[in-house]
């Protein structure tokens, strides 16, 4: 595993990069710590076994109050009886968010392909003072990828000019609003993904279990889905 280094300290997002030689290119990723698996994720390599495949990844690590001892765990399941094997054990600190007095942290989801298969991947937002978290996290949404996530491969299928109306969460669902913009891309796989990114980031909030996404105040055939 080259990332990340032994005790190395994370906040936020867990970023992993590897590679390994694992039956079917199947890779599995945990954070645990005091017995409890923080964070959890099946990821694929370029290359299953006997090849050496590469792996790219991001895990989404619990907001905290202190600083804990956690490890990484990678490892792949026997085809036979799914035990551990290739297991690969990395220590970590797992510190804080590191917002400012007065701001929270929240994640927000982008795009990068991995084998030519979209990966949703997490990434760490510092949002103002509100009580309108949700929102602000999709403004954060909107605002796209970093020039270094960007050179990570995350792209957004957020169209530009897209602007978010309004949210509402009403007994568990939030219904986002958004300009026309929002409906500016026609190719099946990127509405899949814009509508999942969308999703991701509002269901991260206990308060949200289903998301509704309008356009101009309307829901009937809104970013619709077709094909496979």
């Amino acid at each position: 595993m080259e990332q990340p280094q032994p005790g190395q300290a994370v906040t936020g997002v867990l970023h992993v990069e590897g590679t390994a030689s694992v039956f079917e290119a199947t890779l599995q990723l945990e954070v645990v710590a005091h017995g409890q698996t923080l964070s959890r994720r099946v990821v694929m390599a370029s290359e299953g076994a006997p090849g050496r495949g590469r792996y790219v990844a991001d895990l989404p690590v619990p907001t905290l109050s202190q600083p804990i001892d956690a490890t990484l765990r990678a490892f792949s399941a026997s085809p036979k009886d799914g035990s551990v094997q290739n297991l690969v054990e990395v220590p970590l600190r797992l510190l804080p968010s590191g917002a400012p007095a007065g701001q929270r942290a929240v994640l927000v989801y982008f795009v990068r392909l991995a084998n030519g298969v979209p990966e949703y991947v997490p990434v760490q937002r510092e949002v103002g003072p509100t009580l309108a978290v949700g929102a602000s996290a999709l403004q954060a949404l909107l605002a796209g990828p970093t020039a270094e996530e960007q050179a990570r491969g995350l792209t957004t299928p957020i169209p530009p000019g897209a602007r978010l109306r309004s949210l509402a969460i009403v007994d568990g669902t939030a219904t986002a609003d958004f300009n026309r913009q929002i409906e500016a891309q026609d190719e099946t796989q990127q509405v899949r993904a814009l509508r999942r990114c969308i999703e991701l980031t509002l269901l991260q909030f206990p308060t949200v279990q289903r998301v509704v996404i309008a356009v101009e105040g309307q829901t009937t055939g809104v970013l619709e889905v077709t094909g496979p």
